[in-house]
């Protein structure tokens, strides 16, 4: 947390924009997805990871999330989905959510 607030102030603490801008653009250009696969790669590789990808992150967010308790429908906004039950079924696996279990008498 230190870093990113220690970022959002060398940058003038905006109110909008990317805090992983472009390296040459403004804030509100994005960062080239592919530049930022290839550094990501390195590092897992670097870290003894090399079976983790960038979607790993999001099952894994998924996964935390829904540990959490937070409702299935927030999860899939988090994700982008507009299915929450698609979200259930591929990034929470078979197990059903948490949030979408019913509680017995």
């Amino acid at each position: 947390m230190h870093t990113l607030r220690a970022r959002w102030q060398l940058k003038g603490c905006p109110s909008t924009g990317y805090v992983f801008h472009a390296p040459l653009g403004s804030l509100e250009a994005k960062r080239d997805r592919r530049n930022a696969s290839r550094a990501l790669r390195r590092i897992l590789d670097g870290a003894g990871h090399p079976w983790a990808v960038p979607h790993t992150f999001r099952r894994t967010v998924a996964t935390l999330l829904d540990q959490r308790g937070v409702p299935l429908a927030q999860i899939a906004d988090y994700l982008g989905h507009s299915d929450p039950a698609m979200t259930a079924r591929v990034y929470l696996g078979r197990k059903m959510s948490t949030s979408l279990a019913t509680s017995k008498p």
